[in-house]
């Protein structure tokens, strides 16, 4: 074979190649499909010139409807799903209700998480807190975790409470003898949610963010308590 056919044979194969990569992504949409068509909202958007979808549907999680936001990288060669994140989930219990309400913000170079948590006092392994997670997109579309901020209170029973001082560890500040619990604490809530506590001045900064990307919801899911169910305001 000389050189000329050669190239063409190449040419033929790499056009092969990138077809076969085109209908590889195809089948990726395809199988994304379901979740997509369903979606209650699509929006597209351009982050580092990459386009990305924001997906919102409806999950299943402990026989309750759980209302998400799916984020997925729309590219013809490599279409993929990245993550989803909780916009409401309620958890009814006979006379109590365990509440994560979510929601996002973007840039040119990051997607921003917020994450707030209210339960009412019968709720006895609620949680009560807020919560940042960053995420960024470089200049390959690739998407990374950064900070991941939380602050966090919780019911009597929560598993991360076992054989610690109660009383004392969501005190401000924490007493010297209780610092060890706390620490334990801590680290069982950055095991179970990927986040690293924060106190004092961080701390009210970071409820204060997350109340203004949130803050409409909460008023909604504020005005329909009842004497009954009554939030546990954790600040």
């Amino acid at each position: 074979m000389d050189n000329a056919s050669f190239s063409i044979v190449n040419s033929q194969l790499s056009i092969v190649h990138l077809e076969m990569k085109r209908w590889w992504a195809f089948w990726v949409l395809i199988l994304l499909v379901p979740m997509i068509g369903n979606a209650q909202r699509r929006d597209t958007v351009r982050i580092q010139g990459h386009r990305f979808l924001f997906a919102e549907t409806t999950d299943e999680d402990d026989g309750e409807d759980v209302h998400v936001v799916n984020l997925v990288r729309i590219d013809p060669l490599a279409s993929k799903w990245l993550l989803k994140h909780t916009l409401r989930a309620a958890y009814p219990d006979c006379n109590s209700i365990d509440l994560e309400l979510g929601d996002f913000v973007f840039t040119d170079s990051t997607v921003t998480f917020y994450t707030a948590w209210m339960y009412t006092g019968n709720a006895m392994a609620g949680k009560c807190g807020y919560r940042k997670q960053v995420y960024h997109v470089n200049a390959l579309g690739r998407v990374r975790p950064g900070e991941s901020l939380i602050c966090m209170e919780v019911g009597p029973q929560h598993p991360c409470l076992d054989d610690l001082d109660i009383d004392a560890i969501f005190q401000e500040p924490v007493p010297k003898a209780a610092m060890g619990d706390r620490r334990r604490f801590e680290q069982c809530i950055l095991e179970e949610y990927g986040a690293r506590s924060v106190s004092g001045s961080a701390k009210m900064a970071l409820i204060q963010e997350v109340k203004e990307a949130l803050g409409e919801k909460i008023k909604v899911e504020l005005k329909g308590e009842s004497p009954d169910l009554e939030f546990i305001r954790c600040e």
